[in-house]
C-alpha cells in the first residue's frame, strides 16, 4: 500500500441533524419575522504574501509550492508546516504544537523511527513537511521516494490534513503515526487495518481525553462498528466502514493485558515488521507472534482468543475486571440469545478467520440445565474453538446455571499455529447443535 487515506471519520458518526418546527394558529399574534444574520466579514487577501484562489485538486504540495507560500516552523523537532492564507496563521501554530506533541510521544518516549529526512523533494529542505489545504476534508499521509539507502521498505513522506478543529489534535497524531510507519514498512502487501489499528491507537496516548464532545479518545465510537461484527476477521481490510478503527481495541487490550506499563510495544512489532522491498514476510503477524512470544511468553493466537472473550466485556457487561473503561465504552458486541429450554437446536455459524460469534444462553428456570454441543463442518483449513467469556474451553457439553446465562463464543482459527500471509476474507460455515442429554 503506498498511499493512505484517513477520511474525516467524525463526519457520518457525530454530525447531527437540528430541525426547528414552529407555528401559530386562531388569533394569537404571530411571532415577529426572523431576519437572515448577517453576512461573515470579507476576509481580504494580499496575493503578494497570500494565495488567494482555490487550491486545484491537481496541485503537487512538494512541487506547487506557490499554492503554500506561508510556513510555521516547529523550533523543537524539524517540522514545517505550509498554508495559503494568513488567517490560517493560528491553525498551523496549533498544528505545529500537535506535531512536536506526537513527535515526544511517538519518537521519542514510545520509539517509533522518526520522520525520514527528504532531503529537499518536498519543501527547500529535508524537514518534515505538513499542508493545511483549504478546501479538503480530510487528511492523509502518502509517499514521496523510497529510501535506497536501506534495505527494508521505508518511505520519505508528506502529510496533507484540513479537519475540523475539535479532532485537530488526535488526528494530526492519528497522521503523524502513519509518517512513522512508513520509516520501518511503507510496502505492507497484505493489509491495511495494521496501519489503522496502529494509528488509531498511537493517537491516544498524548490525548487520552478528546476534546471533543467529552469522549475519551476520538477513536471509541468506531467500536460501534467493529462490535456490531464479530463474525468479520479481526484483521479485515475495509474502508468502507470504521471497523479497521474500532479493531484497535485489540491493541489496548495487549497494552492493558500483557504491556500495562509499556505502551512502545507497539513500536518494536514495527521495527520486527520491516521487510525488504516487493516482499511481504514478514508481516504484521509475524512481528506481533516475535514480540508476544519472546517478551510475554504467549502466543498471539492464544491473544486473538482471549482478545475475544474480553471485547464481551464493554458497556452494560463490564464488570470490572477487563478493559480499565470498559463501562464508558458502551458498545456491547452483537450476539444472539437463546432461550435453553427451546432445545434442541441447531444454528448456522458463518464467520472469517479470527472472527467469532456469539450466544447468549439464557437458563429462566430455577434448575441448572446441562447442554451438549456438537459443531459440524466440511471445512480442513479451520479449527473452530468454542469457549464461554468467562474461560472456559468447552468440548462437548457443559452446565447452564439456574436463573443465570452462558456466553458462548464460536471462533474461527487458523489450523496451523504459525498461520500468515494474506487474508481471503471468505467466510466460513458451520452448523451448531444445542441439545439436552
Amino acid at each position: 500500500m503506498n498511499n493512505l487515506i484517513d477520511l474525516i471519520k467524525s463526519t457520518s458518526l457525530l454530525v447531527g441533524i437540528l430541525v426547528a418546527l414552529g407555528g401559530c394558529g386562531g388569533t394569537e399574534a404571530s411571532s415577529p419575522p426572523i431576519l437572515p444574520s448577517a453576512p461573515p466579514p470579507v476576509i481580504s487577501c494580499d496575493a503578494n504574501s497570500e494565495y488567494c484562489g482555490d487550491i486545484p485538486d491537481s496541485a503537487n504540495p512538494c512541487s506547487d509550492s506557490e499554492y503554500w507560500p506561508l510556513t510555521k516552523k516547529s523550533g523543537t523537532y524539524p517540522i514545517d508546516v505550509h498554508y495559503s492564507r494568513i488567517e490560517d496563521g493560528d491553525r498551523a501554530t496549533r498544528i505545529v504544537t500537535f506535531l512536536d506533541e506526537s513527535w515526544m510521544m511517538q519518537v521519542d518516549t514510545l520509539g517509533f523511527s522518526a520522520p525520514l529526512d527528504d532531503a529537499g523533494e518536498c519543501g527547500s529542505d529535508g524537514r518534515y513537511d505538513v499542508f493545511i489545504w483549504r478546501g479538503y476534508s480530510g487528511a492523509y499521509v502518502t509517499h514521496i521516494s523510497p529510501n535506497l539507502e536501506t534495505a527494508h521498505d521505508d518511505y520519505t513522506t508528506y502529510t496533507v490534513i484540513h479537519n475540523e478543529d475539535e479532532y485537530l489534535n488526535t488526528y494530526v497524531a492519528h497522521e503523524f503515526n502513519h509518517a512513522v510507519q512508513a520509516s520501518d514498512d511503507w510496502g505492507m502487501h497484505d493489509s491495511s487495518v495494521f496501519y489503522e489499528m496502529s494509528a488509531s491507537f498511537a493517537e491516544a496516548l498524548p490525548y487520552p481525553e478528546s476534546v471533543s464532545h467529552g469522549l475519551q479518545d476520538d477513536w471509541v465510537p468506531y467500536l460501534e462498528d467493529f462490535q456490531a461484527t464479530p463474525e468479520s476477521s479481526l484483521f479485515i481490510d475495509d474502508y468502507d466502514t470504521w471497523h479497521m478503527y474500532g479493531a484497535t481495541l485489540y491493541l489496548h487490550y495487549l497494552w492493558e493485558r500483557y504491556f500495562p506499563d509499556d505502551a512502545g510495544f507497539i513500536a518494536r512489532v514495527w521495527l520486527e515488521n520491516r521487510n525488504s522491498p516487493g516482499e511481504d514476510r514478514p508481516d504484521y503477524i509475524d512481528a506481533l507472534r516475535l514480540v508476544l512470544l519472546n517478551e510475554r511468553g504467549i502466543t498471539f493466537e492464544q491473544t486473538i482468543t482471549e482478545f475475544m472473550q474480553w471485547r464481551w466485556f464493554l458497556g452494560q457487561f463490564d464488570d470490572g475486571l477487563h478493559f480499565e473503561r470498559g463501562a464508558l465504552w458502551n458498545y456491547p458486541v452483537a450476539h444472539t440469545v437463546i432461550d435453553v429450554i427451546n432445545m434442541p437446536i441447531t444454528i448456522s455459524v458463518q464467520t472469517m478467520m479470527f472472527g467469532s460469534n456469539y450466544f447468549r444462553l439464557q437458563n429462566s428456570t430455577d434448575s441448572e440445565i446441562s447442554l451438549n454441543i456438537n459443531l459440524f463442518t466440511d471445512e480442513s483449513d479451520i479449527v473452530w474453538d468454542i469457549f464461554s467469556v468467562e474461560g472456559n474451553q468447552i468440548i462437548s457439553n457443559f452446565n447452564v446455571s439456574a436463573q443465570s446465562s452462558t456466553i458462548l463464543v464460536v471462533a474461527a482459527m487458523p489450523t496451523e499455529q504459525v498461520y500468515s500471509g494474506d487474508f481471503t476474507f471468505e467466510f466460513h460455515d458451520a452448523e451448531l447443535t444445542l441439545s439436552t442429554p
